[in-house]
Parts: structure tokens; sequence; C-alpha cells
């Protein structure tokens, strides 16, 4: 077995030469971070939207739903709520979120285009708050037969790679087999989170390119929420449906 990462969303790769195997999407800052915090808060379902005229139309037609979202980092005009786990995690309702943001959902529509989503390719909602839970559902899915690799997606910043992200596949890297294959970028990225800096995870975050623009923008609770290592035993999977949107759902404990 190997592990593969994909540095951002831009790069994910057409349908042709996507590998079997199951596959994590990461967008530490924030996305996936949120996603997680809303099923663990309680949310239903979290429906990721590529864009917001989408968004908007989704809601339009569910209107007991949650309109979640950004651009630029900050809550779109209109909206419920921004791209927060701190909101998301304080909801403690039962309303589902349409969710919409600059990368992390782009991310997801394109796995789903290229024809992720199903049993052979499984897509999970990773994080470094739920990291442990992700790696070992990783571990059990590439025991199917016909498996070909560990698809590690993270969302990137703006179509280039995003620090928190590729720190986040390390996470996960360092979890899986030690005898597993890892391409050169999983490789680079388990050697970033094991030899991260020493001391809170949240100023490693937050000096992060992202990150740094997050705390500028007075979003430093975030960046704390997404530093909580396994805060969550919560894993988000994207459930495929002919009569819904495709949409996160908590998937049922080991």
């Amino acid at each position: 077995m190997r592990i593969v990462v994909v540095p951002s969303a831009a790069a994910v790769p057409a349908a042709s030469a996507l590998p079997i195997g199951p596959i994590a999407v990461i967008d530490t800052l924030r996305a996936t971070t949120t996603v997680a915090a809303a099923l663990a808060a309680g949310a239903p379902w979290v429906e990721p939207v590529a864009s917001v005229a989408e968004a908007r139309r989704r809601r339009a037609a569910r209107p007991n739903a949650l309109l979640a979202g950004e651009r630029g980092g900050d809550r779109l005009p209109g909206f419920d709520l921004g791209n927060s786990p701190v909101a998301a995690a304080a909801l403690g309702g039962a309303r589902g979120l349409i969710l919409t943001t600059t990368n992390g959902t782009r991310a997801c529509d394109r796995l789903v285009r290229a024809g992720a989503g199903g049993e052979e390719r499984p897509i999970y909602a990773a994080a470094l708050v739920n990291a442990a839970r992700a790696a070992s559902a990783l571990r059990r899915a590439a025991e199917r037969p016909g498996c070909q690799a560990v698809i590690l997606v993270c969302a990137g910043q703006d179509g280039h790679a995003a620090a928190e992200d590729l720190l986040t596949a390390g996470a996960i890297a360092a979890a899986l087999p030690a005898a597993w294959g890892r391409d050169d970028l999983a490789l680079m990225a388990q050697w970033a989170w094991e030899r991260r800096p020493d001391g809170d995870l949240a100023h490693t975050l937050a000096a992060c390119p992202h990150g740094r623009t997050l705390a500028a923008k007075g979003y430093g609770a975030d960046i704390v929420a997404s530093a909580r290592v396994d805060a969550f035993d919560v894993l988000p999977r994207l459930a495929l449906a002919a009569d819904v949107p495709p949409r996160f759902v908590a998937a049922p404990p080991a």
C-alpha cells in the first residue's frame, strides 16, 4: 500500500488518474475542522458546496438548514455562520449546514466530479481535530480488495499548497503503517509533523501564512480550536444518494 498526497484542490486529478482507495480531504483552517465540529455538536449533515450561488439556491429549497461559509476568510453577507469551528461547535441543534468555502468545499466538489465518493473511493473529512479517527478509517478501508492507495487531498490556499494542510496530512501519515510506501509529498509532510516546533500547536498554525491572515482578521479562536488534536471522536464521510446532494454525515463508530 502507498500513501499519496495531493497538494491542493486545483491538483485533484481527473477520474482516469484517481487511484482506487479511500480519500481524506483536509482543510485544517478551516472547512474540514468546521465540518467535524458541526457533526460533533449534533448537526445531522453538512453539504459542501463549491459556489456561493449554489449555496443560496440550496438554502432557498431547504429554509430550515443553516447557511454557512466564507470568501476571503470572512462570513458572507446574509449567511447564518461563517466558516468557523467555534461557531459550529456551539450549534447544539439538529439543523443541517450548507457550507461553501474558498478551498475546502471546492476540493470536495472536484473529487465528486472525478468520480470519488462511492465504495471504491470513499471521501472523509479530516483535520487535526479527528486525525486519529481518520487514520484508523483509512487503514481499514485500505484492506478492501483492489485498493491501490490511500489519498490525502489537501485543499490548499488559492491553488497552492498550504502548510497547515500538509502538517495534518503528515499527522495522518505518521499514524498509518510504517511499512506502507509514501510518495514524496507524503514523506515530507510526515517529516514536518514529526519535526514540528515544540510548544503550543496553535502557535504553529498561526505562523502559517493562512494562519497569519486569519489571526489578523480576528479569528484567533478558530485557530486554537483547529489545533486541538483528536478533540472529536467523529469522522465525517461524504454520503451520495440519488435524492439529495452529496453531504457529510458522521460515519458509524469503528
